[in-house]
């Protein structure tokens, strides 16, 4: 137990000063009610007399500071003996210079009286000023315990976001090779069946989603941006899935400027063509939509077949217990709190993901287009 090392964070010297300067002027604010109510200020030396202490009192009050950063990270067997007597040295300080103050005050007027200065009053005068600074040191205590639980939450905090962020870059690096191997086995599939065209199309498709994913930089990006990613995403996947993949992005021109995190649809979209698309034989549809509720943005990616399937697929949870929407849950109360959820809910014939995050709409870009406005559909 004694070798348990404190875990203090020091407050700054402001904090210090500003915790010192309001407990001796509550002290002074009592002791002053007391003498006046008693009658025992009579004069001005009597009066000025009340304030000895309390010049007193700041003047060695940066001792009790010392003393804090001195223990923090020591060990508890020292730091006992070394609050001891910093307080014993502030109380006996302060009790000399009160007894000096008060004599100055007695040159200064002949009919100020000097206070009793036998030791047994000197004595009593030192146990209420060592009582004063231990409250003062436990205030200035307080202050570091509780910067260190700061300091802990916001090092925990960074720790979080640094490893959302190297999750996302992870994602944004692997972007699920199942992906990428399907989509060039796709590829070779429509070489070999002279789709030269097709072909192009989708490697144009898959250039544009790989420079898109490339060039998103920072924590969030604008709606519009997020849209002409996923954009080009489904356009890459709906090409393996031929006519029976119906695909629409809805989202109002009033939504476009919006922040969302970036990368934050892929997920969910990538969710729903692999457990809602890819196992289903007959017609699906995919809706990716964004709109304004109050001031919540309500982002939706909702996946629907023409038949009703019991199956685990339409879930939209994988076999690995849903690593991708635990993700994304973990981004969004990262970044918004208990303002940004994402719920769940299994259809009929299909399964629908909700992301709900403040609105904060961006300032307009001046010189790049935007992609996806108003009501965009494409159909394969």
């Amino acid at each position: 137990m004694l070798d348990h090392r404190l875990n203090l964070a020091p407050p700054t010297r402001r904090e210090a000063a500003l915790l010192t300067v309001v407990l001796w002027i509550a002290v002074l604010s009592v002791v002053s009610l007391a003498a006046l109510l008693t009658g025992q200020v009579q004069s001005l030396p009597e009066a000025l007399s009340l304030f000895t202490g309390f010049v007193t009192a700041l003047c060695f009050a940066p001792i009790l500071y010392g003393v804090v950063h001195l223990v923090s990270s020591r060990p508890l067997w020292l730091a006992v003996p070394v609050i001891f007597a910093g307080l014993t040295t502030t109380a006996v300080l302060q009790m000399l210079g009160d007894y000096g103050g008060q004599y100055l005050l007695h040159l200064s007027f002949a009919d100020h009286r000097m206070p009793e200065s036998t030791p047994q009053a000197m004595m009593v005068t030192t146990v209420i000023y060592w009582a004063l600074s231990a409250c003062n040191m436990g205030l200035l205590w307080i202050s570091a315990a509780s910067r260190r639980i700061r300091v802990k939450e916001t090092e925990l905090a960074r720790s979080q976001v640094a490893t959302l962020q190297a999750q996302l870059s992870l994602l944004r690096m692997q972007l699920n090779p199942h992906f990428m191997c399907n989509s060039l086995n796709t590829v070779s599939s429509l070489i070999l069946d002279s789709q030269h065209a097709e072909a192009n199309r989708m490697v144009e498709r898959l250039a544009d989603f790989l420079r898109g994913v490339m060039d998103i930089d920072g924590d969030e990006i604008r709606l519009s941006d997020e849209l002409k990613t996923i954009d080009s995403y489904i356009h890459v996947e709906a090409t393996r899935f031929g006519s029976r993949l119906h695909v629409a992005i809805d989202a109002a021109d009033e939504v476009m400027d919006a922040a969302v995190p970036n990368f934050i649809l892929q997920p969910l979209v990538e969710n729903a063509l692999k457990y809602g698309v890819e196992p289903v034989p007959g017609p699906v549809s995919l809706c990716v939509k964004a709109r304004r509720d109050a001031r919540e943005l309500v982002l939706t990616v909702e996946n629907e077949s023409q038949q009703t399937l019991a199956t685990q697929a339409l879930t939209g949870v994988s076999p690995g217990h849903g690593i991708g929407l635990n993700n994304t849950r973990a981004r969004l109360q990262m970044l918004f709190g208990d303002r940004g959820t994402l719920e769940t809910q299994r259809l009929d014939r299909g399964f629908r993901a909700t992301i709900r995050i403040p609105f904060n709409a961006l300032a307009p870009a001046q010189d790049c287009k935007t992609a996806g406005r108003g009501d965009m559909a494409m159909q394969q």
